[in-house]
């Protein structure tokens, strides 16, 4: 049975990374299967929570996962039933079973290169849409906002976020993973130049807050590793020197889109807020009143909105429109503080913060490519969300539940002494 599930796990790994950008009808059915298959093995008994109390990290992180979600439900219930909240729920739900999927993974090992390929797929993928978009050959989103921005079946936001985070995940597999061979490796660089391409062509400014932290990783792992790396900074070098000459036509209107910034901050402070900016800060005051009126539970789960609307309503003159349209306040940390006050951000903040300790730790006694690829996941969602309400969406969402017990199953693995090469299934 083992054998199969991990044949099944290995499918998703591939599958979804090669579907996302180019498939809208498929979301939650890939954590579905994944949750389906550990329910049987759970059920079957093949499942044990010995391994939870060998790590208290990863105790702690999973508990505080579950922890995300079951608060929802808990607010759901104690703040009503609006229809806006049940969608929200149902989404939030999916952190219950992290925990779940995370023993399967403990049990199956899936093998790191199919993790890798996979990435690759989805980064090349990500860069052929995005080129056809650029090209007029296939059709953008029908929302007249983001039109020229390559978008791959999503929002422009979510699509240069994840491709740049699969571009970064892949030149970690080049450079660290063991055993991956020169063709997955040469794979692996061209990934990271796809990955790169379209995430610049999507022209999102949040994705390129996480670049210099991203860096940042790859360099931390490059030092502790400098003797055991498969990759020659020469041909990182080269890389990046042909992304920045390919990438030319496109960096001026990636560039304008930074310089508007500054300008729209001044509209908004001379009271001219009807800017993309202008919003965001608008939105943002939004959810710190919703927090100041309900500092310990929020407003509850979809509670925002009808806030939102009413606040808009007292105070129109001075914000953007936006408040009263958008559902969400555009960032995940200041969500969690509207719709469930101090108890979803702390939650949500040491989720994170211990999530990424246990990447880190990893770093120091096992596999540098499962450390690295972590550490990016957790900060480039950090980063991310000060942009966008992540878990709001489900490419975000859907993205962070399939990958992150994998990750946190192989730092169960180091964290024990395990060989990491003695758990690989033989990839041909």
């Amino acid at each position: 049975m083992d054998t199969i599930f991990r044949h099944l796990v290995h499918g998703v790994l591939l599958v979804y990374p090669a579907t996302m950008f180019i498939y809208d009808g498929l979301r939650s059915e890939y954590f579905g299967i994944l949750v389906i298959l550990s329910l049987i093995l759970a059920f079957s008994g093949r499942l044990t929570l010995d391994v939870l109390r060998a790590d208290s990290l990863i105790r702690y992180s999973l508990i505080l996962l579950f922890g995300i979600g079951l608060l929802s439900w808990i607010s759901f219930a104690y703040f009503g039933f609006p229809e806006y909240a049940k969608n929200r729920v149902e989404e939030y739900s999916w952190f219950l079973f992290i925990p779940l999927v995370y023993l399967m993974m403990v049990r199956l090992m899936p093998d790191k290169r199919v993790l890798l390929l996979g990435v690759v797929l989805g980064c090349i993928v990500a860069f052929v849409r995005a080129l056809l978009e650029e090209w007029k050959l296939v059709d953008e989103l029908a929302w007249e906002h983001v039109q020229g921005r390559a978008n791959g079946v999503m929002h422009p936001i979510r699509f240069g976020d994840l491709s740049l985070l699969m571009a970064f995940i892949a030149l970690a597999g080049s450079i660290f993973l063991q055993n991956a061979g020169r063709t997955l490796r040469s794979l692996g660089i061209l990934a990271f130049m796809a990955g790169v391409y379209a995430s610049i062509l999507s022209l999102s400014r949040g994705a390129w807050l996480a670049a210099p932290f991203f860096f940042w990783i790859i360099y931390l792992g490059w030092r502790r590793k400098s003797g055991e790396i498969f990759l020659r900074p020469l041909w990182l070098a080269i890389a990046i020197l042909v992304i920045l000459i390919g990438s030319a036509p496109f960096l001026k209107k990636g560039v304008d889109r930074f310089g508007k910034v500054a300008t729209e901050i001044q509209m908004y402070i001379e009271g001219n807020p009807e800017t993309s900016t202008g919003g965001r800060l608008s939105m943002l005051e939004t959810a710190a009143a919703a927090f100041a009126q309900s500092p310990f539970f929020g407003v509850g789960v979809g509670g925002y909105s009808e806030f939102a609307k009413k606040y808009y309503h007292q105070n129109g003159d001075r914000l953007s429109s936006e408040v009263a349209i958008w559902k969400n306040p555009h960032n995940e940390m200041m969500l969690q503080a509207a719709s469930r006050g101090l108890i979803g951000v702390a939650l949500y903040f040491f989720a994170m913060l211990l999530t990424f300790l246990l990447f880190l730790r990893m770093k120091a006694r096992g596999d540098m490519f499962y450390s690295l690829s972590g550490m990016m996941l957790i900060v480039g969602y950090f980063i991310f969300g000060m942009t966008i309400a992540l878990f709001e969406h489900r490419d975000f969402l859907l993205f962070f539940a399939v990958y992150l017990p994998i990750l946190m199953a192989n730092a169960r693995d180091c964290s024990e002494g395990m060989s990491n090469k003695t758990r690989d299934l033989e990839f041909k």
